[in-house]
């Protein structure tokens, strides 16, 4: 074999001007569909993987009221969630887990609200099925550890509406003694839209275990007053839209507390929280949900056009690789056609002196395996060498952004692009060698089924 391998090496630099020609061509194929390959690849993989915090916020659907209308007081004909209607959509492929709530959230200005020495603008209510806490509120949802009896959730951006009591009091307290101390339903809103002059500060303060303590201070109805205390239980992420920052989810179970009723009645849930297992399965289960006769509430626009846009540049890539590969295999078999004719008088003489037709094949195989071998190589070095430096011009900024998003990426996105998995190159060596074999062995083995001595001729 190590003959062959040299004999082969020799017959390579006796012709090295030809070869080089091929090797070039072959390189350029290898190096440019290394590159689309690995963008196809990369672009797949970023349109299913879960872990993409850009495309997770798609994964959590919301179901509610059609038209403001509780769900329990609309026509009899028309969907409710209750338990029937949970385990309809529980039972819709996809579906990972759900979290029954009350739409209708409320605010209440008598109420204060503090946590560890911290006082929070006022926030409004809303009320969720405790008994699915433990399914629903898990993962990459959760802005922290949570506890794991359930309990208040609140979003991580709460942290921007707390301030120290003292600087709180100072700000919204009042000294008349005719006015109520506590800030009115507006002052919330006003904070938000900035017409507060304070700094919001965002408190890097653990929020999970710790007491959630509501005082209710009715200045003209003091028997109503109360003060009680509820744990905070899980705080999720912002960015998945599921609550707003000034709202906090209080179990269903503890609503008699925080109204300090005892005959406050049983919560209806007429809301769903709805979380999806991987992207690619949400319009579909928003069409399942819709034929059931519900409402979701969920930007599916834009999840659609994310999945048109990669639709679109994987159908162009695949065909800008086909036309690559193909102009590549028709060059280099009638390069190896003409490189077997211009020797068909030393592979006559060969033939002569008793050389088989195999051992001679398998020569000029070999040749065509060791070319497509080192065209392989250097071809994978300049798409390395690719990668890198476009990363490098996007980390420092050298390409416009502009470009990103005409393939619908952020920056993020196109550095995780440019990251060519070691598969690409196994499968694109693996298919060159492959083709080097191939597409000599063809040709010779036509070769050689011809008459000799009508060749000598023709030589």
């Amino acid at each position: 074999m190590l003959e062959y391998i040299l004999r082969a090496y020799k017959q390579i630099l006796r012709f090295k001007g030809r070869n080089l020609v091929i090797i070039s061509g072959l390189l350029i194929m290898v190096s440019i569909t290394t590159v689309i390959l690995t963008f196809s690849i990369r672009l797949d993989s970023f349109f299913q993987e879960k872990d993409l915090e850009q495309l997770k916020v798609y994964q959590y659907l919301r179901i509610l009221p059609p038209t403001g209308q509780p769900l329990a007081g609309l026509p009899s004909e028309k969907k409710q969630v209750n338990d029937k209607g949970i385990n309809e959509i529980k039972a819709i492929e996809g579906v990972s887990s759900v979290l029954p709530f009350t739409a209708g959230s409320t605010g209440y200005p008598n109420l204060n609200y503090t946590i560890d020495g911290y006082q929070i603008l006022p926030l409004y209510i809303a009320y969720y099925d405790p008994d699915y806490y433990l399914d629903f509120i898990q993962g990459d949802l959760l802005s922290e550890e949570r506890s794991p009896i359930s309990g208040v959730i609140v979003s991580s951006d709460i942290r921007k509406y707390m301030l120290p009591v003292e600087e709180y009091q100072e700000l919204f307290g009042s000294s008349d003694s005719e006015q109520q101390s506590i800030p009115n339903s507006n002052l919330l809103n006003n904070y938000i839209n900035g017409d507060i002059p304070i700094e919001k500060k965002q408190l890097n303060l653990p929020l999970v275990n710790k007491e959630l303590e509501i005082i209710a201070d009715y200045l003209y109805e003091p028997e109503k007053n109360f003060e009680v205390a509820l744990q905070i239980a899980a705080v999720i992420n912002p960015d998945y839209s599921l609550i707003r920052k000034e709202l906090i989810l209080v179990p269903g179970d503890q609503k008699a507390k925080v109204r300090n009723n005892n005959n406050v009645s049983s919560v209806e849930y007429d809301s769903l929280f709805i979380k999806a297992e991987t992207i690619k399965d949400v319009p579909r289960i928003v069409e399942e949900i819709n034929q059931l006769g519900y409402f979701t509430f969920t930007n599916i626009d834009t999840l659609k056009k994310y999945f048109q846009t990669y639709q679109d540049n994987l159908n162009n890539v695949i065909l800008l690789m086909g036309m690559i590969l193909l102009i590549a295999v028709i060059g280099y078999i009638n390069t190896v056609q003409s490189s077997i004719q211009e020797r068909r008088n030393e592979f006559a003489i060969m033939k002569a002196l008793g050389a088989t037709s195999t051992q001679i094949i398998s020569g000029v195989v070999l040749e065509g395996m060791i070319i497509a071998g080192i065209a392989s190589l250097i071809g994978f070095a300049l798409a390395k060498t690719f990668f890198e430096t476009i990363s490098y011009l996007i980390e420092v900024g050298a390409i416009s952004p502009a470009i990103f998003l005409a393939f619908g990426l952020q920056k993020e996105s196109a550095l995780y692009i440019m990251q060519s998995p070691l598969s690409v190159y196994y499968y694109i060596g693996g298919v060159t060698l492959l083709a080097g074999f191939i597409m000599t062995y063809i040709p010779a083995s036509h070769f050689f089924k011809q008459d000799f001595l009508s060749l000598m001729k023709k030589g």
